[in-house]
């Protein structure tokens, strides 16, 4: 990490926030979400971890 300059780093946060708000032309549904989230838990490739935090 000591070989990164301030001047990347400012770059790398600018690159950042331009995706932050840049349009997506392609978004996933919450109910896709939910169900590509549930298939990765059945095939056991994802643990959610639930709290009430």
């Amino acid at each position: 990490m000591a070989d990164v300059s301030w001047d990347e780093i400012r770059s790398l946060r600018a690159d950042f926030l331009n995706l932050q708000l840049s349009e997506t032309a392609n978004k996933l549904s919450e109910r896709n979400c939910v169900e590509l989230i549930g298939l990765l838990v059945k095939e056991g490739l994802l643990n959610v971890i639930y709290t009430t935090d």
